[in-house]
């Protein structure tokens, strides 16, 4: 498994898990009153996604040593640039990995 593999896999499960409330917002945009109260929730509703979204990225654990990839896991998706790197280890995302120790330490 690589970083990239991983990272792709938790930005799914994070979409799959708030897809609901997209669904709500969506409803609210198209069907409810116009006005500057909803303008303000809708922009706060999104903002706070982008940011928890963020967050999750940020703090997700490298598959070697176990510490957070920090701004290495927000460029997950591009294929323009050279691939990021682990800041503590120097792990690429798309080096394999043997065995994720980030994933076996939480194995019973």
């Amino acid at each position: 498994m690589t970083i990239r593999e991983h990272l792709g896999a938790r930005a799914v499960r994070f979409h799959v898990y708030t897809f609901p409330v997209l669904v709500v917002l969506w409803g609210i945009v198209i069907w409810g009153r116009p006005g500057a109260l909803r303008n303000g929730l809708l922009l706060v509703a999104l903002a706070a996604y982008s940011a928890i979204y963020v967050v999750l990225m940020v703090r997700t654990p490298c598959l070697r040593c176990s510490e957070p990839l920090r701004n290495a896991a927000l460029n997950w998706g591009s294929r323009r640039q050279p691939p990021p790197s682990c800041p503590y280890c120097g792990l690429s995302i798309d080096q394999q990995v043997s065995e994720p120790r980030a994933l076996s330490d939480k194995a019973p």
